[in-house]
């Protein structure tokens, strides 16, 4: 069964809930959207900002409904000048950005005893890059870090490191995500749309306000085709 974890609901528009019959189930407060065609059975909840919130968002998804794949979508910052605000990006790896145990001889960005990044599905992506290459969405494939802090101009030298440099976008939950996914064999991708970038003299609170509408629209037509889509049909183990 496939999951699908969004942070924000302001991150899908409201044609998420109008455009598409689904069953709500409500289990623990928390509100999960479930939707049934010919093709899969799919669950789409939303989790809350940070880490903790994703991770538990994740962890309770799993359990209660028997999850096998994921897939996150959302926004994500990026500082690197040619990738533009609403450019889609499918992720590879994902880092933490503010852990730092290396006086334990740990990588940094790596929880004591866990992995020191995250590779995401190649499967998984792949079924998604063959339904983004059928419907003519363009994407980028890139590395993503995340922090719980939304990294702007005033705090981002707080985060440049190693790690940072590793990566092309940023948010505050996948990489939570990804950890509960790999204790639990749970294949995991992440589809983003860039909301600000750090190269603009705007403030990227201000960059994100103004780009949410459009991107929101464009996340929900993305849910949409996944929706659509027999999107498991082919993956393979990976």
């Amino acid at each position: 069964m496939l999951g699908i974890i969004v942070a924000m609901d302001t991150e899908l528009s409201k044609e998420f809930k109008t455009n598409r019959d689904c069953f709500i189930h409500m289990s623990d407060n928390r509100k999960f959207y479930i939707y049934e065609n010919k093709h899969q059975s799919v669950v789409l909840c939303f989790s809350g900002i940070g880490k903790v919130n994703a991770a538990s968002a994740t962890a309770y998804l799993i359990k209660t409904f028997n999850i096998t794949h994921i897939i996150n979508i959302g926004t994500v910052g990026t500082h690197i000048p040619n990738i533009n605000i609403f450019d889609i990006l499918l992720i590879n790896k994902c880092y933490y950005l503010d852990v730092d145990v290396t006086s334990f001889n740990y990588e940094l960005g790596q929880v004591p005893k866990e992995k020191p990044f995250f590779g995401l599905s190649n499967s998984l992506n792949q079924n998604l890059i063959d339904l983004f290459n059928e419907h003519g969405v363009f994407y980028k494939l890139k590395n993503l870090g995340t922090s719980d802090s939304f990294i702007d101009r005033n705090n981002y030298l707080k985060f440049k490191n190693k790690n940072f440099e590793l990566v092309s976008c940023f948010d505050m939950e996948l990489t939570a995500i990804a950890q509960v996914c790999s204790k639990s064999n749970v294949k995991l991708s992440g589809i983003k749309i860039v909301s600000d970038n750090l190269n603009n003299m705007k403030i990227s609170s201000e960059q994100f306000d103004s780009a949410l509408v459009k991107i929101s629209s464009k996340l929900t037509e993305i849910l949409f085709l996944i929706l659509d889509t027999n999107i498991l049909s082919t993956n393979k183990e990976s």
